[in-house]
């Protein structure tokens, strides 16, 4: 069993591996404009996410524009992505029950694999966006998520169940921070993840129920 932390909450599964992918011949060039992010920081986000999420090769990048190469999916997955993040930078979190963009990008072998865009509705900061990835990638085991800063947002590609279970540990991360501990007894959100063979594994979600500072590490530990 795996145990992982984040936050005020602990969360407990065994994931699968993703499968392998096999490179494609044809290559193709293509030049996206920039239309709303300006600053350095985001163009760099916006750059990075392309190269994680669609493995295109960023051979130049202009002052507003920016140069990607690979094969034509990889190309439509770059510009349907870029066309997403070109928004500017979002000064509040997003609306509760603003839905997740998806994407279904086809991999060499025929088979697709979901791309989707996750907003944080509540207010968040770096340590916090990170802390979510880290969660998502332990407990999924999901080879590809990015942060989007500036749009409060993480980027994650992955497996049809993967990108269930994240979606779902996502909301359940997404709470304010003057949240209200749990109130004793309360049980564990649960999830049933589907894995490679066809059966499931439970996902649980336990939250702490005092607002102590509780010896973390221990009850990790313990919990394994």
């Amino acid at each position: 069993m795996f145990t992982r932390f984040a936050g005020f909450v602990i969360i407990s599964v065994i994931a699968c591996p993703l499968p392998a992918q096999t490179p494609a011949a044809q290559i193709m060039e293509q030049v996206l404009y920039f239309t709303s992010v300006s600053s350095p920081q985001g163009m760099q986000e916006v750059n990075n996410a392309l190269r994680a999420m669609a493995e295109v090769q960023v051979p130049q990048m202009g002052e507003q524009s920016m140069t990607i190469r690979g094969t034509p999916p990889q190309i439509a997955l770059a510009e349907w992505l870029f066309n997403q993040l070109d928004k500017p930078a979002a000064v509040q979190p997003a609306a509760p029950g603003t839905p997740s963009p998806r994407y279904d990008y086809t991999l060499p072998n025929g088979q697709t694999e979901p791309v989707s865009i996750f907003y944080f509705t509540h207010p968040v900061n770096l340590q916090a966006i990170q802390e979510a990835i880290n969660t998502l990638r332990a407990v999924t085991e999901i080879g590809r998520s990015f942060p989007d800063i500036e749009q409060r947002a993480i980027v994650l590609r992955g497996s049809g169940p993967q990108m269930a279970l994240c979606e779902w540990i996502f909301h359940q991360l997404d709470q304010p921070a003057t949240a209200q501990p749990a109130k004793v007894g309360t049980p564990p959100a649960k999830y049933e993840y589907s894995v490679a063979n066809g059966k499931t594994e439970p996902v649980e979600v336990y939250r702490f129920t005092h607002r102590a500072q509780p010896r973390w590490n221990e009850v990790v530990r313990n919990c394994r």
